[in-house]
């Protein structure tokens, strides 16, 4: 008897899908996902159901026949990783509120007949002349890898698109095409998002031969806004460095003390290294992430020292940044090492004639810092191939620092 009626269920799905799909093609002319981005707001075909004026993606409510509130649209979010020439940006999104889901689309609101969906235009464009392998991954990263919000290519499509889709995963010379990725989250994750600094990431692994795995981009990684409130709050907050305590949310960051226009410029062979600036800032770690500060007590007040270099390869080498073993001297030879892990930069491995931003990031406690009068940055050595290069020699910054002032109610730099 199941059986029987687990097809009956299934044919009446698929008639109601192909009949929706008949009274589209019936009322109106179908508008590619592709031509979206040469539209106007304006021209967008209204959907059957829902509210607010133009709907990024009019699919949502014509295939889940539910009322769509649009709560938030930006349409210039500035998301564009370029990876030597292989182009990923997000065009607009929009957060939409989503009610009355038909059965049909209940798996895809994680089983309840609401939710809110995240719609991403993105534009894809590989400018070089080979073909790239890549897995267009975009994610939403809230408070760690279980609350991570994974984009999806074939929701909220017309239907005989989502059969006809490209092979996925390798883009020829010359390909530029536009489409829709869409994030479902629940009334718990939103609600989690509206708590955090959510984050949108774009994957960087771009490679030019199937089998190279070599990770020589990292995500990139950029403020998500969802409301105009938040934008506002964003506009007004300090400029924080981009590592990781800041990109995956590992812990809240008050600048102490700044210097971001040190320019100080010294070589390593052909390679010029230059100290850009310094944070110096207090961290609260977040309670999801305290096994990343495990070497720390609880009574300890953390602070990252988190310096930021770029880096200029005019040598014939290829760099492994994520391999150079800096570390922190104060006056008395003390050292303090770098943590790799709370390191995010796009760029891992740099080839000759290239140059990328590179953070090192160093943590110390206050009880530390009290004891400090001066700190000095050994950066190097590089390798390369598993070898040090140009001798294994490393270069050697002094970074700024505002003693503390021990005799303050509250001690600050």
């Amino acid at each position: 008897m199941n059986k029987w009626k687990g097809m009956l269920i299934l044919g009446m799905a698929a008639f109601l899908l192909g009949a929706c799909v008949q009274e589209k093609k019936g009322e109106s002319e179908k508008v590619p996902v592709t031509d979206v981005k040469a539209s106007a707001d304006e021209d967008y075909p209204k959907p059957k159901q829902g509210t607010g004026k133009n709907p990024l993606n009019p699919m949502i409510a014509e295939l889940t026949a539910g009322e769509v509130e649009i709560l938030y649209t930006n349409k210039k979010p500035g998301f564009i990783y370029d990876m030597n020439d292989f182009i990923v940006s997000v065009d607009k999104y929009q957060l939409t509120k989503v009610t009355g889901v038909n059965q049909w689309y209940e798996d895809i609101f994680k089983g309840k007949r609401e939710g809110y969906v995240i719609s991403a235009l993105v534009t894809i464009e590989n400018k070089r002349k080979d073909p790239v392998y890549y897995s267009d991954m975009l994610t939403i990263y809230l408070e760690d890898r279980e609350s991570t919000l994974v984009g999806n290519k074939r929701h909220f499509i017309p239907l005989d698109e989502e059969l006809n889709l490209e092979e996925e995963g390798v883009y020829p010379a010359g390909f530029k095409e536009q489409r829709f990725q869409t994030f479902v989250l629940s009334q718990e994750e939103y609600d989690k998002m509206t708590e955090l600094r959510p984050k949108f990431n774009i994957a960087g692994l771009a490679r030019e031969a199937e089998d190279d795995y070599t990770r020589k981009f990292e995500a990139a990684v950029f403020d998500f806004v969802y409301s105009d409130a938040y934008k506002k709050e964003l506009a007004s907050a300090p400029v924080l460095y981009q590592d990781a305590i800041v990109n995956k949310n590992l812990g809240s960051k008050t600048i102490a003390y700044e210097k971001t226009d040190i320019g100080q410029q010294l070589r390593l062979g052909e390679v010029q290294v230059e100290l850009e600036g310094v944070q110096y800032a207090k961290v609260e770690p977040s309670p999801a992430h305290m096994d990343k500060f495990y070497e720390f007590d609880e009574e300890d007040e953390i602070f990252a020292v988190t310096a930021k270099f770029q880096i200029d390869n005019q040598s014939n080498e290829t760099l492994d940044l994520s391999a150079i073993s800096s570390a922190l001297y104060d006056q008395n030879e003390t050292r303090y090492r770098k943590e790799g892990m709370l390191e995010s930069d796009k760029i891992r491995i740099l080839g000759p004639g290239e140059s990328a931003e590179k953070f090192h990031v160093f943590l110390l406690t206050k009880a530390e810092l009290a004891q400090i009068e001066s700190l000095t940055l050994t950066f190097g050595p590089f390798l390369g191939d598993g070898e040090r290069l140009f001798k294994g020699r490393d270069i050697i910054f002094k970074l700024p620092i505002r003693l503390l002032n021990k005799d303050a109610e509250t001690q600050v730099f």
